[in-house]
């Protein structure tokens, strides 16, 4: 590996925040999984009939990170993915229970942000085997829920769904299966 080109600075808009959040199970997605062309991903193969599924939240309280770390010369990549869903309820708590019961065998995001960029996570070349406990997908970190104790506190849970890997995410330009 080597250095192959510089960087151009960006004199366009880079709004922070993120658009859209979709997941599905690291197990509906096939054998062929995410399709990478020129650095990027161009499509995701799922098994019959799986789709992702979109989750909203509340705005302004959605991000993706990632932060690589070098340690006896090896990388390691904590990618997360982190949402509020607002107004605790009985179909929250069902679908949280659903995050905290996929995550021994994990889950992959569609991430896109808000300059309408969609990033992978939970996912990479390196660690792309069908066999889950080699894939490296995401999982529940923490969920955090409160109702809050005055009329403006926030009343929800914060959600942060994290994968360690080594590789950085990659950018999906297909569409979402949904």
């Amino acid at each position: 590996m080597s250095i192959t080109a510089g960087f151009t600075k960006t004199c366009t808009a880079r709004s922070g925040g993120v658009k859209n959040i979709w997941l599905a199970n690291r197990t509906d997605i096939a054998a062929a999984g995410f399709t990478l062309a020129s650095g990027e991903y161009s499509a995701v193969t799922m098994e019959s009939a799986k789709v992702f599924y979109k989750y909203q939240f509340d705005e302004d309280t959605a991000e993706h990170r990632h932060s690589a770390t070098i340690e006896n010369l090896s990388t390691q990549v904590t990618n997360e993915v982190e949402f509020y869903l607002g107004k605790m309820s009985t179909l929250m708590r069902t679908r949280l229970q659903e995050i905290l019961d996929i995550s021994p065998c994990g889950m992959v995001a569609i991430v896109e942000d808000n300059n309408s960029v969609k990033w992978v996570y939970g996912y990479t070349e390196n660690h792309n085997a069908t066999i889950v406990e080699q894939g490296r997908p995401l999982m529940a970190n923490t969920i955090d829920g409160a109702s809050g104790k005055v009329f403006t506190d926030p009343n929800g849970a914060n959600v942060i769904l994290q994968a360690i890997n080594n590789q950085l995410p990659l950018v999906f330009t297909g569409s979402v299966p949904v």
